[in-house]
């Protein structure tokens, strides 16, 4: 087992970019106007919901070097619309 060993951030862009992604994964399942609008997309994130109602847990993490990859810390400016 390797404790921290790596990072995904596939999904970490605009909700406008987000809906735009939506309507090309193989889960047509949820390429519904429901889930894939920006304004849905908007508020699953602010309030730290799966963005397809599914029962799971979202955890907002601190920007900290404990928590986040240091490049990401160290560049806060550079990423700051996808930090809240």
């Amino acid at each position: 087992m390797v404790a921290n060993g790596g990072w995904h951030f596939s999904w970490v862009m605009t909700p406008e970019r987000i809906s735009e992604k939506m309507s090309t994964i193989s889960h047509t399942e949820y390429d519904t106007p429901e889930f894939n609008n920006p304004e849905h997309i908007m508020k699953v994130i602010m309030n730290a919901e799966d963005i397809w109602g599914r029962d799971r847990k979202l955890i907002k993490q601190d920007v900290s070097k404990h928590t986040l990859p240091a490049y990401l810390v160290d560049n806060q400016q550079r990423f700051s619309e996808f930090i809240i």
